[in-house]
């Protein structure tokens, strides 16, 4: 099973030689290219747009014949057949209205079609971001568990020359086999979010970058708060706005419906021969012009409480969102804030002193002035922070990729400082 998952990881992850190696950027690019979402709600809205045409134009004009059973009598002789043409005119300003109403529909599916964009973009660059983390921490516990494998052939010599038991040669294996759990895990749900990545590009295989020394990262200059100017181009209130301009048009389109629609029309008459009659058999014809009467004002009342209600509805839907977008930016700040206090507190005082600490150990163990357990428990906690410290990174990436989407912003990309860190040198030592 292990085998297989490691087969996964570096078909879907690694393999640089069965295609063109991404990277964050053309990955997005790529997303926004080919995933299905995202051409679903393309085609929704030219849809939508196609019936921009279909309301604006006059209603078909209508035909009619008649043929008289019982010719009518006239005058210049008896009426036989008649033609006739009519058109349904709306009253002026009805069309324009229901074309306004399209508009702004296709103006919410175009909100969505930004939305279902940035929330696409969002999901890539966590999964990005785990990548980098799992990657980074997977790397980290393999070079320990390099370390461990030299670690593990000086203790048995120390075992074979009396300077060590065989305690902790078991205890190093013991180690060893953990950490190869671990390794094993990892690259498990590394194989999870690039099947994510293959999913949201729509792509079979997929070959994703890796760089160590990169991350997403937000420009310095947005300091420690976000205006409602700045986030107006988000897309959850774009989508609430648009809402609201639809209803207003809705509005317009209703209020129409107490106005009548006007008919024209042109009759013609064939007329047959009446003997003895001057002007026998002439054909006459006749204009008409006719007007519904708009008697359903229960009905038309109803359809603009409805628009009403629904720009209500959005002046609430915009007021959510505009809550819910500041408490995602103050507690995205946050979270920037206090990753970049535990890496400073990581990076610089607690892992310094591990590092101390173990340059003691060592020198203890080597000198037979102290066990071999509390070299362990040094080396251990070495990895465990530099595994934190990946993780905090990783937040922070997370948190300043969801700023950017709170301003809308797709684009931006910039290092991130994080990933390699001055001890990866002493895990190689004794290779």
């Amino acid at each position: 099973m292990n085998y297989l998952l490691l087969l996964v990881y570096v078909t879907i992850g690694y393999s640089v030689m069965a295609g063109e190696t991404l990277d964050l950027s053309r990955v997005s690019q790529l997303a926004l290219q080919e995933s299905p979402k995202i051409k679903q709600v393309v085609l929704q809205k030219e849809m939508q747009l196609q019936e921009v045409n279909q309301v604006g134009e006059l209603p078909d004009p209508m035909m009619t014949y008649s043929w008289f059973g019982e010719s009518v009598q006239t005058k210049v002789g008896p009426q036989e057949q008649k033609f006739g043409i009519q058109q349904s005119i709306p009253w002026p300003g009805k069309l324009i209205d229901q074309k306004n109403v399209i508009r702004k529909k296709a103006a919410i599916t175009e909100s969505m079609l930004l939305g279902t964009k940035a929330r696409l973009i969002l999901s890539i660059r966590h999964a990005w971001s785990d990548i980098q983390v799992l990657s980074l921490n997977k790397g980290v516990v393999e070079q320990t568990i390099k370390l461990y494998q030299n670690w593990k052939k000086k203790l048995m010599i120390d075992y074979q020359t009396g300077k060590s038991s065989y305690a902790n040669v078991l205890k190093m294996k013991n180690e060893i086999e953990v950490l190869k759990d671990e390794s094993s895990n990892l690259s498990r749900k590394l194989a999870d979010r690039y099947f994510d990545l293959s999913e949201a590009t729509n792509q079979k295989e997929i070959n994703f970058s890796i760089d160590s020394n990169t991350f997403l990262n937000i420009s310095t200059q947005l300091g420690t708060q976000v205006f409602p100017a700045e986030i107006i181009s988000n897309p959850l209130l774009q989508a609430a706005m648009a809402k609201k301009s639809f209803w207003a048009a809705q509005e317009s389109l209703s209020r129409n419906g107490y106005l009548p629609n006007l008919t024209i029309g042109l009759d013609y008459i064939k007329t047959g021969e009446a003997p003895g009659v001057a002007k026998s058999g002439n054909d006459s014809w006749l204009i008409n012009v006719g007007m519904t009467l708009p008697l359903s004002f229960t009905k038309t009342s109803a359809s603009i409480k409805e628009t009403l209600i629904g720009q209500k509805q959005a002046d609430v839907l915009t007021q959510e969102q505009s809550l819910m977008v500041s408490k995602i930016t103050k507690k995205s700040f946050n979270q920037i804030e206090e990753s970049m206090r535990r890496i400073n507190l990581y990076r610089n005082t607690i892992l310094p002193n591990i590092e101390q600490s173990i340059a003691v150990s060592e020198q203890s163990y080597v000198s037979g002035r102290q066990g071999f357990m509390q070299l362990i428990d040094d080396y251990r906690m070495r990895l465990n922070l530099q595994r934190k410290i990946y993780v905090v990174a990783g937040n922070e990436f997370k948190a300043k990729s969801t700023l950017l989407w709170i301003l809308g912003d797709e684009s931006s990309q910039f290092e991130f400082p994080y990933a390699v860190n001055s001890f990866s040198s002493q895990l190689d030592k004794g290779e």
